[in-house]
């Protein structure tokens, strides 16, 4: 068991790195956020034309962008980004660690978007008040 400890220690270090915003500063690492944020939603609006009528008419929306590793029994995912607050504008920075014990082999990068049906679900989200590990890093407005 000790023996891999340190294997698990450079999975978990590579991992978190994947999925972590470029930048050295808190408002560099905001900008690449909003960024890939831009991005990831352009590719949707091309895909789904539908969705950007949907986010923007939404109280709220979470946009993450993330890696997992899934080499065997264990899980490691990391994930980056923001819960965006239609409402005031305000968004609030977010970052998922995720591990897990299952059989299965993967390694996959991904976006997730969720859409905010309430005032109240965005509130949570961005409290750090819904199920999974998120948590809150900073907010901005």
């Amino acid at each position: 068991m000790l023996r891999s400890l340190p294997l698990l220690a450079l999975t978990l270090a590579v991992v978190s790195g994947c999925a972590s915003p470029e930048g050295r500063t808190p408002v560099e690492k905001k900008a690449y956020t909003i960024s890939v944020r831009d991005e990831a939603l352009a590719e949707l609006y091309a895909s789904e034309p539908d969705a950007r009528a949907k986010l923007e008419s939404a109280p709220g929306y979470v946009f993450m962008s993330g890696f997992s590793l899934h080499p065997g029994l264990l899980t490691f995912a990391n994930a980056y980004g923001l819960v965006q607050n239609n409402l005031n504008g305000q968004q609030t920075y977010l970052r998922l660690t995720r591990l897990g014990i299952g059989p299965g082999i993967a390694v996959k990068g991904y976006y997730l978007v969720v859409i905010l049906n309430s005032a109240e679900a965005v509130d949570a989200v961005a409290h750090g008040r819904w199920s999974g590990v998120v948590r809150r890093t900073s907010r901005n407005g």
